[in-house]
């Protein structure tokens, strides 16, 4: 059964797929609203199926300078263009390359968390909700992992197994890129689709 966890700062997690993974005693746990988590989950796969095709279809054009080309100039505005009407899509990472992509407090507990998960040899679920509350009311979140495929090693592999035009094309579009070093099948991030919860009071 699909399950949402509430989470003030400190996050239990909820894996949609997989029941619960690790859940602190104060969390709530609610059912979610099937057509709300069908729309998300549709912005979601839209973005992801989106991004990885249009990479694809860079790296085949132009191998990894264009992949980088596409990610600094276009991988944003296909973020954009996957927005919809009171609901936002962004993706976040363990480790930027973008600033724009920095994982919040809660966000980054969650990738923490899926990272270890990841790192134990566990599966980890295709999507996980949270709802996270704050000052201004709360958020409903669907966070869906990105895995490193083999395609990516070339721009987020060992920096020593990289092309020298592929190091210094990150070097000076990204001067405090971070988003290195990974390994095939790792934890890369992950799309993060935010709908607002309306208050009832």
């Amino acid at each position: 059964m699909s399950r949402v966890l509430v989470a003030a700062g400190l996050v239990g997690l909820v894996a949609l797929s997989g029941g619960c993974r690790a859940r602190p005693p104060e969390a709530t746990v609610v059912a979610p609203d099937s057509t709300t988590l069908a729309e998300m989950r549709g912005a979601a796969g839209g973005l992801a199926g989106g991004l990885v095709g249009a990479l694809t279809a860079a790296l085949a054009r132009g191998g990894p300078d264009s992949a980088i080309a596409f990610c600094a100039d276009s991988a944003q505005v296909l973020t954009a263009r996957a927005q919809r009407e009171g609901v936002t899509v962004r993706r976040i990472g363990t480790r930027v390359r973008n600033p724009a992509n920095q994982p919040d407090s809660v966000e980054r507990r969650l990738l923490e968390h899926l990272a270890a998960e990841r790192s134990a040899g566990r599966p980890l679920p295709a999507d996980t909700v949270i709802v996270v509350a704050g000052a201004g009311g709360s958020e409903l979140r669907l966070v869906r992992p990105i895995l490193i495929a083999e395609g990516c090693l070339a721009c987020h592999g060992d920096p020593a197994t990289m092309s020298p035009g592929v190091r210094q094309t990150l070097a000076a579009r990204y001067p405090g890129d971070q988003a290195f070093g990974y390994r095939l099948g790792e934890l890369r991030g992950a799309v993060v689709v935010a709908k607002r919860i309306p208050r009832t009071d």
